[in-house]
């Protein structure tokens, strides 16, 4: 990730509601994923690494921001739980995975950006 984009989500952040929130963590998720396949076609195994483990820390934080009171919470929890075996199944060697990942991420993404343009609530960081 670039320093620009980083700035850039640092910017998204500060100004999220908690649904824009969990919208930026899948855009972290789905970056680290192309950074990931980058690494690859760039034949650096030591990024791979570093891209997938952030990856699985955005699956990490997704599925704490969950309330498993209510079933949609359960059922996100058990994807999240898939995602986080599949990025610690994937290999150097064997990335097809990731193609995967790239697109369930993408799918889930869609769906938080249209709940996101119905909530109205105030930033979680109100006065930064």
């Amino acid at each position: 990730m670039t320093n620009e984009l980083k700035q850039e989500f640092t910017r998204r952040i500060t100004k999220a509601n908690k649904t824009e929130l969990i919208v930026i963590l899948y855009d972290m998720l789905l970056q680290y994923i192309l950074d990931s396949k980058s690494a690859v076609e760039l034949d650096n195994e030591n990024q791979f690494k570093i891209e997938v483990r952030r990856a699985r820390q955005c699956i990490d934080e997704l599925i704490a921001s969950l309330d498993l009171q209510y079933a949609i919470g359960v059922n996100l929890f058990q994807i999240y739980q898939f995602m986080k075996r599949e990025f610690i199944l994937v290999k150097f060697e064997n990335p097809d995975i990731l193609d995967h990942m790239e697109k369930i991420t993408k799918e889930l993404l869609f769906a938080y950006n249209e709940i996101s343009r119905q909530d109205y609530s105030l930033p979680v960081m109100e006065h930064t």
